[in-house]
């Protein structure tokens, strides 16, 4: 990465702040806690880290709620691959060995998730969130079309503007955080100059095969990206295209030889997974007329949650327009990964903060954004914070009604438009504005975050330091 000691310096001043920001958001919206399929997920990192293993017989009797396969000879296999629990061992392995904390019983659900657990689960979310925003940072930095402070704003504009926010301190238990900080390596290699090469071998392609082969087995979808990738970097590198593919596929060996392993221990086969997709000809061609409600659709679709994502794909397609080689290759996968999740999944994940399924494209939105500052920079500031509001006070309102009655009414039937969510939360406010002459916006607000099921880590560090034996 060729940066000037001028840009150096102000990568370790950015660096420095956004550690500041991220352990703020931390602090006021972080919950080490374990839930929905995030306990699956935990059980496949528990099972590496106390068994050894991925067989979750053990995992699945302590936890009946994690997702698994019956076999007919009454053992059950992991519904999800194994990349999440590699991502986040090393985390919950070194705080079990914090005693204390293992002790810890600050949640009622640490009665049955060790509490070291959890907390390990949450700080490796934080720690893939931080790396995903400096990274795109430094990409963007590195394209030279913006100055560090701008490239900076943008990274974290986009992280704050999309739900990438809302998975790594609300739900971290979740892979999302993860899933984005691979893409966001895997994207930078591909369209890094620089081939770390080393003798004949060029390992910027052998390192680019070991993080696509790693993307795959943290989510099996991610498998589609895999050839958009290879062309692009075949196309970027037109000279010794049979050594790139070599040097890419030999960087995926090691992780493809994991992958059959668990895949044969798990299903029987080197080539299988735990999904069972299977679409009827009513189905596809229900999902083709209704394609565009995964942008648009006002409960779960990307861009009325997040504004800022409609904003990038528009810089994306300029970009394109203008053969910017990077934005077409970012495009190309965005497409990609759209339509394989519209055709194979669903767009109401369950209970969500916009369209979960998409916030691992993070780094494109980056890009595409970094695109319209360079065209437009006024008005694109004044765009870019209201798409910012608006998406951080949604999130606000959607994480201050999570867990009350509203909310579970709402979230019920696979959610509902943010108007209804602001309508909801005005609603509330009215309530306790009535209970309380004190009450306003800010401490209703305040109020909420301790007073869900799974109060924030602010409130949590509050009441322990008041009642240290008191527990949830």
């Amino acid at each position: 990465m060729n940066l000037t000691r001028e840009n150096m310096k102000s990568s370790v001043a950015i660096a420095t702040g956004l550690a500041v920001i991220f352990v703020i958001l931390a602090l006021i919206y972080g919950r080490p806690v374990i839930q929905n399929d995030g306990i699956s997920y935990y059980a496949l990192t528990a099972s590496l880290v106390e068994d050894h293993d991925f067989r979750l017989e053990n995992q699945f009797k302590e936890h009946p709620e994690v997702r698994v396969i019956h076999h007919h000879d009454g053992t059950v296999a992991s519904y999800y691959s194994c990349g999440y629990a590699f991502l986040y061992a090393p985390m919950v392995f070194l705080l079990d060995h914090f005693t204390d904390l293992e002790a810890q019983r600050p949640y009622a659900q640490n009665v049955k998730f060790p509490f070291s657990h959890a907390l390990g689960i949450f700080l490796g979310s934080v720690l893939y969130g931080f790396l995903s925003v400096l990274f795109a940072y430094f990409l963007l930095v590195r394209r030279g079309i913006l100055n560090p402070l701008s490239a900076f704003l943008i990274s974290l504009a986009v992280f704050l503007g999309t739900p990438l926010l809302f998975y790594t301190f609300t739900v971290p238990s979740f892979a999302h955080a993860g899933d984005t900080f691979l893409l966001v390596c895997i994207f930078s290699l591909a369209v890094s100059p620089n081939r770390l090469a080393a003798g004949a071998v060029r390992f910027r392609n052998v390192l680019l095969g070991f993080v696509l082969a790693f993307s795959v087995l943290l989510r099996n979808n991610n498998a589609v990206i895999v050839p958009v990738i290879v062309l692009g970097v075949l196309y970027f590198d037109r000279e010794k295209r049979w050594k790139t593919c070599l040097e890419i596929f030999g960087g995926a060996i090691p992780i493809l030889l994991v992958h059959s392993l668990f895949n044969l221990d798990q299903y029987g086969k080197f080539f299988a997974t735990g999904y069972d997709v299977r679409i009827t000809t009513e189905q596809a061609q229900y999902r083709f007329l209704r394609f565009f409600f995964i942008f648009f659709h006002p409960a779960a679709g990307i861009y009325p949650w997040s504004p800022i994502a409609l904003l990038s794909t528009a810089g994306l397609i300029l970009a394109a327009i203008k053969k910017d080689r990077a934005c077409v290759l970012a495009l190309a996968v965005v497409i990609v990964v759209i339509v394989s999740i519209r055709f194979a999944a669903v767009i109401f994940p369950g209970s969500t903060f916009g369209q979960r399924l998409l916030t691992h494209l993070y780094i494109f939105w980056v890009l595409g954004l970094a695109q319209i500052f360079v065209r437009w920079r006024r008005m694109a500031v004044l765009i870019t914070c209201l798409c910012v509001l608006w998406s951080f006070t949604l999130f606000n309102t959607y994480y201050t009604l999570t867990g009350s009655d509203a909310g579970k009414v709402m979230t019920k039937k696979g959610g509902s438009s943010p108007t209804a969510w602001l309508r909801a939360c005005g609603e509330n406010y009215a309530i306790a504005k009535q209970s309380d002459d004190k009450m306003n916006l800010f401490s209703f607000w305040y109020q909420s975050l301790g007073t869900r099921p799974y109060p924030t880590l602010i409130h949590l560090i509050s009441r322990n330091s008041k009642d240290p034996k008191k527990g949830h």
